[in-house]
Formats: C-alpha cells, sequence, structure tokens
C-alpha cells in the first residue's frame, strides 16, 4: 500500500471515529430518556388533573347537596312563621360559605321571598333546589323552595395548585433519575466505548495499547472481549504480515542481487565478444591472405623449371589452410567457450618453427609489395607452452 493509500485510509478511519457529541450513543440516550420521561410526566399529570377534576366535582355536589340539607332543616319554622329576620340570619351563615355565591327561598308561585349573594341567581356553577316542607296536624305541607347555587372556582384553583405542585416535583423526580441515569450509562456504556475509541486511535497513531481493561458479565463486557479478540487476531495477523513483507523484501533484494549479476556477466560477455571479433578477424585474414598471396604467385610465376620452389609454395598453402581450419574449429567451439566448459590442450611449441610459419604466411604479400622480410632467432632452442 502506497503512503498515500495509507493516509487516505487513516483519514477516512479517523474521521469515522470523530463521532459529534450530538451524534453519541450517549447523547442519543439522553435525549431519548428525556423524551420518554416528559411524555410520562405529561400523561401522568393529564390523568391527575382528569382525576382532580373529578374529585372537585364530586366534593362539590356532596358539599351542595349537604348545605341544601341541612339549610333546608334550619329554614322550616323561619319560613313557615315569616320570620325575614330569621330567614335572613340563615341565609347569611350559608353565604359566608366561600363556595357559596347564591342561596334564595321562592314561595309556591316561583316568587323571591328571601335572596343572598355574592352574584345573580343562575349564574353559579352548580345548583340544587331543595322543598322545604313542615307537618302538622293536617299533615305534610310545602311552604318554599331552597334553591342553592355553588361555584367550584376556589376548588379548581386548588386542584391546579396540587397539580403545579405535583408537575414541579415529577419534574424534579424526573431531572434526579435522568442524571442517574446519565452517570450510570456513562460508567457502564460510555467508559468502555469510550476505551475502544481511545484505542482504536491510539492504535492508528501507533500508541495505543493493545487490549480494552474492561470486565463484566453483560452485554457490553461481551462486546469488549470480542473486541479484544479481535485485537489479538490483528496483532496476529499484523506480525505475520510483516513477517511475510519482510521475506518478500529479502527474495526481491535476492533477485535484484542475481539479476545484477546477470546483467553485469551478460556485459562483460559482450565486451569479451566485442573484444574478441577484431583479434579473430585478423586471425583468419592472416591465413586467408598467405593462401591467396601463395596461389597468385603460383599463378604468376612460371615453376615448371623450380620444382623445389613449387613445393616449398605449396607446403605454406597447406599449413596456412590447416591453421584456417584450425581457427574456423575454433569459432565452433564458441558455444563451449561462453559456458565456461572449453578444454585447453596444452602442447610444447618450438619457438623457431612458430616464427618460420609466421615467416612463410607473410612472405608472399611481402614479395608482392616488394619488402623483404628477414628473420634472426638466436634461440634456437626456445619452447612454449600453450592452447593447440
Amino acid at each position: 500500500m502506497s503512503k498515500q493509500e495509507a493516509a487516505a485510509v487513516r483519514n477516512s478511519s479517523q474521521g469515522y471515529l470523530r463521532i459529534p457529541a450530538v451524534r453519541s450513543v450517549q447523547a442519543r440516550f439522553f435525549v431519548a430518556c428525556i423524551a420518554a420521561g416528559a411524555v410520562v410526566l405529561a400523561i401522568f399529570l393529564a390523568v391527575m388533573d382528569i382525576v382532580s377534576h373529578g374529585a372537585v366535582n364530586t366534593e362539590i355536589s356532596n358539599k351542595l347537596q349537604r348545605v341544601a340539607a341541612n339549610h333546608s332543616i334550619l329554614l322550616v319554622d323561619p319560613v313557615s312563621q315569616m320570620d325575614m329576620h330569621q330567614t335572613e340570619l340563615v341565609l347569611a351563615a350559608a353565604i359566608s360559605d366561600p363556595d357559596i355565591i347564591s342561596i334564595s327561598i321562592v314561595d309556591m308561585d316561583g316568587e323571591s321571598v328571601a335572596h343572598l349573594g355574592r352574584a345573580a341567581r343562575g349564574t353559579g356553577t352548580i345548583a340544587t333546589s331543595l322543598t322545604i316542607r313542615i307537618s302538622d296536624a293536617n299533615g305534610v305541607k310545602t311552604v318554599g323552595t331552597l334553591i342553592v347555587e355553588m361555584s367550584d372556582r376556589l376548588l379548581v384553583k386548588e386542584a391546579h395548585r396540587r397539580l403545579t405542585v405535583a408537575a414541579l416535583a415529577g419534574i424534579v423526580l424526573l431531572a434526579t433519575l435522568l442524571l442517574v441515569a446519565y452517570f450510570v450509562h456513562r460508567q457502564f456504556i460510555g467508559r468502555p466505548i469510550r476505551e475502544m475509541q481511545d484505542l482504536i486511535e491510539g492504535t492508528q497513531r501507533g500508541t495505543g495499547k493493545a487490549r480494552v481493561s474492561w470486565q463484566s458479565d453483560d452485554d457490553i463486557g461481551a462486546v469488549v472481549a470480542a473486541f479484544n479478540n479481535m485485537r489479538d487476531r490483528q496483532e496476529v495477523f499484523e506480525a505475520a504480515l510483516e513477517e511475510a513483507h519482510d521475506t518478500l523484501e529479502r527474495r526481491v533484494q535476492q533477485r535484484t542481487a542475481a539479476l545484477v549479476a546477470a546483467r553485469d556477466q551478460a556485459e562483460e560477455a559482450n565486451r569479451a565478444k566485442s573484444a574478441f571479433l577484431p583479434n579473430m578477424s585478423h586471425e583468419l585474414r592472416t591465413p586467408l591472405n598467405a593462401i591467396i598471396g601463395l596461389g597468385q604467385l603460383l599463378q604468376m610465376q612460371p615453376m615448371a623449371d623450380n620444382p623445389e620452389k613449387r613445393r616449398e609454395y605449396t607446403k605454406d598453402i597447406l599449413s596456412s589452410g590447416e591453421h584456417l581450419l584450425a581457427l574456423i574449429n575454433d569459432l565452433l567451439d564458441l558455444s563451449k567457450i561462453e559456458a565456461g566448459h572449453a578444454d585447453l590442450f596444452e602442447t610444447e611449441i618450438q619457438v623457431d618453427e612458430l616464427v618460420e610459419t609466421v615467416h612463410d604466411m607473410v612472405r608472399p604479400l611481402a614479395q608482392t609489395a616488394e619488402v623483404a622480410v628477414t628473420v634472426s632467432n638466436k634461440e634456437s632452442d626456445l619452447a612454449l607452452y600453450a592452447d593447440a
């Protein structure tokens, strides 16, 4: 992998790990808890409001019936005796109750006999009427009707106060539960997740530890254990990969060295061939020129009257031909020379004979060019060892 690709992978991995706070699991858990708590609190307050209104209605209805029953008894004598002063005293005592806004007595014709109230009759929240009866020797007769009207304003206000207190208590309780849930989540869920995140980021920088130090018998513990197992396998794979990389690097170096050596050998062989060809060309031309020159001499000069000279030229031609054949055989064995399998045949060579042979080869050309070639060999017994 190239450095650019590794940097791209590292940047993309870091971009994935850098999760904004609002998108973290802890933030989402906290938001979910707030939403759930708010819904539960709203449902609780709604149910409590319904129950409170029902209780208010029941309470005011019972109170109304109780007040009407009590005052209908108290008003029997004053109403039957048409004692308006006593009647008004009873009504005044009743109207002192803040929930009662109107109390009145009407006769059989519906005409008002007495009335006390904070508002006009018919403006109350709830009202009831109760017949005032009196019994005498002639039986039971109706002397009037008591009408009582009550308002639930104070009771509703009290119910709202209780509901407000309950709401505040619920909010405080919800905040406490959320705070506890936050710390519990941070300790048992957020902490191992942060450790894994820090480990991954540290691993990318090459400074992280190998394992997450968290142990528990719950789901988070299972996730951490699986993560640690993955890290162990990753370390094994990385070690194997590094070893394979080192092995490959060594093989590449060995192959490179072998290729360099082969290239050097090829260049050396090429240089040897380049040096060999001019030398061999000269070696081939020398006996060939001798053969051609001797042949031309035989052709140009009449040799019938000089058989000795003719035999000498013929001998030189044969000697040059044999030398040329030996050179050609050496060329045919060039493949053996390249493979290093050429065999050397050490042979003792007399220097005077070698010099004489060379003199015989160049003499015809020298005679043609009218050049005199002489040989001065003082050490006739000198010998050399060479490849024949």
